[in-house]
């Protein structure tokens, strides 16, 4: 399969489409926290902190959003 950024936007929208939702158990979480991260002078990116019952260290993941207006 060549590199997705490769690849012409619709066929790689069509491949995500037909990709199985991937089964995993979530962990009970102890909390959610949003804040605002300065990224330049007037600049903020908002991010969510899901952080799981038990001891760390816990693994990292992350998603990276681009949309105008959210």
């Amino acid at each position: 399969m060549p590199a997705i950024q490769t690849m012409d936007p619709k066929a790689v929208r069509e491949m995500f489409t037909e990709t199985p939702p991937l089964e995993v158990e979530l962990a009970p979480l102890v909390s959610v926290e949003d804040r605002l991260i300065a990224v330049g002078k007037n600049e903020k990116v908002k991010i969510r902190i899901y952080t799981p019952k038990g001891e760390g260290p816990f693994p990292l993941f992350y998603t990276i959003m681009a949309a105008a207006g959210l």
